[in-house]
This record gives structure tokens, C-alpha cells and sequence, in this order.
């Protein structure tokens, strides 16, 4: 597993599908501090989501982790269904979640990098995701752009609930 370096010091990064059950109890946590951006779960979700991730990594439980799937998953979550009945040839980000005290310091970007490492050497040409238009995730949507991520659609969801689709071509 890769190394994340953050100030002076590398991290390790953390396999969730081969973790024990207390890490997922913290993701978990850290998860459902951000519910309203990225859906609040519970831990049987959690864990059928990790079964079924491309890549399930996290820098300690709790502080940071991303959960993405490709186009073979069993995993059957609202964007991903739409978005595989759309294009090919991708990698789905589901979340990508770092806690508040640890943003602004270049973590999101190396989870990221990460995740274009792997789906480089899965010969995958895409990377796609969604952001919260309403209710709005503003620093999300700069975070994406500033990554070089590309608007695709925004797309309502439900009453009071639209996404706007970003990729990142590989």
C-alpha cells in the first residue's frame, strides 16, 4: 500500500477490506459526520459497501478515507447504477470524506492521487463522482475543479436534492 506524505512524515494508507471491525466502527463515525454531503449509513451498509469497493482506503479511521467501485461492482447506489448505465470504462467515488480539523492540508488531493494510481493500473480511463448542488457543497465543487475534474450534468435526485456529475479523464 501506497504512503500518503503529510508535513514531515508519510502515512500509511489503510486497506478497509482487510481491516477489523472497530477501524469500521471509526469510518463509520467519521462517515456520519458528513451526512448531510455524502448520506448518513449504518454499519451493515458500511460494510456491504466496502465488500464491493475497486478500493476501500483510509488514513486512520478516523481521518480520512474514500470509497470507489468500478464498472464490475455489485454495489447499488443511486449514482453509480445511473452513472454505469451511462459510460464505461470508469471508476465511481462514492465519498471521499476527510475530517474538518485535518482539511486544507493536501489530504483529499493525495487520496485522489491514490485513486488515479489504482485506476491507471486498471487500465480504467475515467474517474466520475458527484457533488451536492442543493443542499450546496461549495468547497467540494472548487476542490474538484482545482483537481482538473470536468462538469459532466447536474441531475435531481429527489425534492430538494440535486447533484452535479464531475470527470476526470485519465
Amino acid at each position: 500500500m501506497a504512503k500518503i506524505k503529510r508535513t514531515d512524515a508519510p502515512i500509511d494508507l489503510i486497506d478497509l477490506q482487510d481491516t477489523s471491525n472497530s477501524q469500521i466502527k471509526k469510518i463509520l463515525h467519521l462517515n456520519n459526520q458528513f451526512a448531510k454531503e455524502c448520506s448518513k449509513l449504518d454499519i451493515e451498509r458500511l460494510e456491504f459497501m466496502i465488500s464491493e469497493a475497486f478500493a476501500a482506503i483510509a488514513i486512520s479511521p478516523d481521518i480520512a478515507f474514500f470509497l470507489a467501485y468500478d464498472e464490475d461492482s455489485k454495489y447499488d447506489g443511486v449514482h453509480f447504477t445511473y452513472l454505469k448505465e451511462n459510460f464505461e470504462n470508469f471508476i465511481y467515488l462514492d465519498r471521499i470524506i476527510v475530517k474538518k480539523a485535518e482539511q486544507g492540508m493536501g489530504i483529499g488531493t493525495s487520496l485522489y492521487e491514490c485513486l488515479f494510481e489504482l485506476a491507471e493500473e486498471a487500465g480504467v480511463q475515467s474517474i466520475l463522482c458527484e457533488v451536492n448542488v442543493e443542499p450546496p457543497n461549495d468547497i467540494s465543487h472548487e476542490f474538484h475543479l482545482a483537481l482538473g475534474f470536468e462538469e459532466i450534468k447536474d441531475r435531481q435526485i429527489s425534492e430538494g436534492k440535486i447533484v452535479r456529475y464531475y470527470k476526470y479523464e485519465l
